[in-house]
């Protein structure tokens, strides 16, 4: 297993991944991020869906900093040292001033509609990864994406 990496919240460039629930992203997020809930993280599915190497980062942030850093322990246990932790998650990254996208509503039919949509992105990304996968080697262990 490699070390896993973490940067500040002023050190992101691109490839910004919130493993929080949909609720959570859709209440503040990081006007870059993309959500894929830690239940559903596919680390081999993201790689290929993003179409990145193993050398490429992936930056990995959640509320606190507890998450991505499991995210990225995962990542970590199938060999690929590409995702690196947001030290402090989004905590951090608001209390630094940094822009965020907030829910403009408190519907629940709204907020629903948009964790439905995420969920639909989330699928698509997986899905994209099988048409890219080889079938020379897909381990078991790794999931199905």
């Amino acid at each position: 297993m490699g070390k896993i990496v973490g940067i500040s919240v002023q050190q992101i460039e691109d490839r910004l991944i919130d493993v929080r629930s949909p609720r959570e992203f859709w209440e503040c997020h990081a006007p870059m991020a993309i959500n894929i809930p830690l239940e559903t993280l596919n680390p081999h599915a993201i790689t290929m869906a993003l179409n990145v190497s193993e050398f490429m980062p992936i930056h990995i942030i959640c509320g606190d900093g507890v998450l991505s850093l499991a995210a990225c322990q995962m990542f970590s246990e199938i060999g690929l040292g590409n995702a690196i932790h947001v030290r402090g998650g989004m905590d951090a990254w608001e209390a630094e001033g940094l822009p965020v996208v907030r829910s403009s509503t408190n519907d629940d039919d709204e907020v629903s509609g948009r964790m439905a949509g995420a969920a639909v992105a989330s699928r698509r990304l997986h899905k994209k990864a099988r048409h890219k996968k080889s079938t020379a080697f897909w381990p078991r262990w790794i999931g199905t994406p």
